[in-house]
């Protein structure tokens, strides 16, 4: 799997993942570490492409058997349509990224 970086660090740059590693991180950071299960729906925000969003919310909702709402709204729109999506989509898990 090829996903490219936002180039915080310098030029944005393609990042190899080995197949073997998406079942382990999904074990670990989703089942284990957040609680994700099968009866969770997650709300997609990231776009697919980012590490991030390709984690959590393809790979794994995908390895644990949950659903995934997609905001077909822009990445940009503000917190009212965010809000609308959440609970017409009755999402129950919404992975948020923190910067610190």
């Amino acid at each position: 799997m090829l996903n490219y970086s936002s180039g915080t660090t310098g030029e944005p740059k393609g990042i190899l993942h080995a197949q073997k590693d998406l079942p382990i991180s999904a074990q670990l950071y989703a089942a284990d570490a957040i609680g994700m299960t099968e009866a969770d729906r997650t709300f997609a925000v990231a776009k697919l492409f980012f590490t991030y969003g390709s984690g959590n919310n393809l790979i794994y909702p995908w390895y644990l058997g949950a659903s995934v709402v997609i905001s077909p709204l822009p990445s940009r729109v503000a917190t009212k349509g965010r809000v609308y999506c959440l609970l017409e989509g009755r999402v129950s898990l919404w992975p948020v990224y923190r910067h610190w």
